[in-house]
Parts: structure tokens; sequence; C-alpha cells
């Protein structure tokens, strides 16, 4: 499964409030930016992309072909958390 692939399926799978996190992450906004422009708290984005991270892991390793794919990353790393 490549990149787009796994992103288009995972953003059908998400809420669309989850979505909103997902666009902005990968749009390269940080985790304080994200959380302002959605209206929630860091702690709660935080939680967001760690759901999100865990649904991307099931759909890469559900796939019956082997997974060159990788969870989308950003110039933070793969959905970065703050400290």
């Amino acid at each position: 499964m490549v990149l787009t692939d796994t992103v288009e399926q995972l953003m059908r799978l998400l809420p669309a409030e989850d979505r909103e996190v997902l666009t902005l992450l990968l749009q390269e906004y940080t985790i304080p930016e994200i959380s302002k422009q959605v209206k929630r708290s860091e702690r709660t984005v935080s939680r967001v992309l760690e759901r999100i991270r865990r649904r991307c892991r099931r759909l890469l390793t559900a796939d019956d072909e082997p997974t060159y794919g990788r969870c989308p990353q950003t110039r933070f790393g793969p959905f970065a958390q703050t400290a």
C-alpha cells in the first residue's frame, strides 16, 4: 500500500474532528498550532494523534501484500508528540 492510499483509507475511517487534526498535521502544523485551530487542548490533540497512529498501524499490518508504506510523517516525525 502506498502512502497516498494509506492516507486516503485512513481519512475515510476517521470522524470529521480527527480528519481535521490529521489534515493540519499533514500540513506541518505543530501540536500547539493544531490545538488552537481546533479549539481543543494539546493533550486532546496528542490523544487524537495516538488514536490515528494506532489505526494507521492496523491498516498497514492488515494488508496481505508486503507493506512498504508508513504512517504519514511530517518534519516533526511520525505524528510527533510534544514533550
